[in-house]
């Protein structure tokens, strides 16, 4: 049975967290700012360099409750599990989708069909809005790609469909920007241009997002059923990811791009800069 109890996110890097009988107690400059009783916590997740007590981590453990330590801007670094921790059933359930194919294929497909939805909705919305001729023809394609995922009954090919699907949208992508923004097509590792530079950093910051709300509800994160099992990697944050791409990141690039809310002189840097960074990103807090 999972833990009972509320999820308890800290982001605040000034607290300490220490405990105090069977409450978990949040202080800033030796004033309690909260006071939270073990029983009603079901995990904890840490956000940048907040402290914790060794007692208070002692009694999350004795509690049953696992500690998952992130980045400022939300990137997973590990975990404290408890021995008590863990929901073995959900990790059987897992298990047993990626060993039928016929699960693993409804979830694939239900994923991508989502993903070239909302790819279709951004592109018909500039066609409706800005009447550009190429974005008609490809929300027209992206509409007859998103019906063919429904009918495919094979992963590969599936996978071939989002293929398609992401070279259709991105072929039109500069059509969507603000005049005086270009866009080279989709690059990554590193990006060489300001928009996928964008891009890419949006993508990093959801994929923090969704593996926190994972860890938060005892997924196993390694076990991807769209983008398998590989040694190190967050498949199941990967698939997940996937309908927010742009649903989420690319609606919100494109808003401020083209609402003015960057200025094209970002986009003045070289190729090199664009790959390392002109400067150092800072952790992105939340209060």
């Amino acid at each position: 049975m999972a833990k009972q109890g509320r999820p308890l996110v800290v982001t605040d890097p000034t607290l300490l967290i220490r405990r105090d009988n069977e409450r978990l107690v949040m202080v800033r400059e030796k004033s309690v700012v909260m006071a939270m009783p073990l029983r009603e916590i079901s995990r904890v997740a840490l956000h940048g360099p907040v402290t914790v007590t060794g007692a208070a981590l002692a009694g999350l453990l004795d509690a049953g409750i696992d500690v998952t330590l992130h980045s400022s801007a939300g990137r997973w670094r590990g975990t404290i599990t408890s021995s008590q921790g863990g929901n073995v059933y959900l990790l059987l359930a897992q298990v047993d989708a990626w060993n039928h194919p016929d699960r693993r294929l409804a979830v694939v497909r239900a994923l991508i069909a989502g993903k070239v939805a909302g790819q279709r909705q951004i592109v018909r919305r500039a066609w409706l809005d800005r009447s550009r001729v190429r974005c008609e023809a490809a929300a027209r394609r992206l509409g007859e790609l998103e019906a063919q995922c429904w009918r495919e009954g094979d992963l590969d090919a599936l996978r071939g469909v989002e293929g398609v699907a992401s070279a259709e949208y991105f072929g039109v992508f500069d059509e969507l920007l603000a005049e005086g923004w270009s866009f080279p097509g989709r690059v990554r590792r590193p990006p060489t241009d300001p928009v996928n530079a964008m891009l890419s950093f949006g993508y990093t910051l959801a994929c923090g997002e969704v593996a926190k709300a994972l860890f938060m509800r005892g997924f196993d994160t390694r076990i991807g059923l769209l983008h398998g099992l590989r040694y190190g990697r967050e498949s199941l944050v990967l698939d997940m990811v996937e309908e927010f791409r742009a649903a989420m990141v690319d609606r919100f690039v494109l808003k401020r791009i083209n609402s003015s809310g960057i200025e094209t002189a970002c986009g003045r840097g070289t190729r090199r800069a664009c790959a390392r960074g002109a400067k150092p990103l800072p952790d992105i807090q939340r209060d």
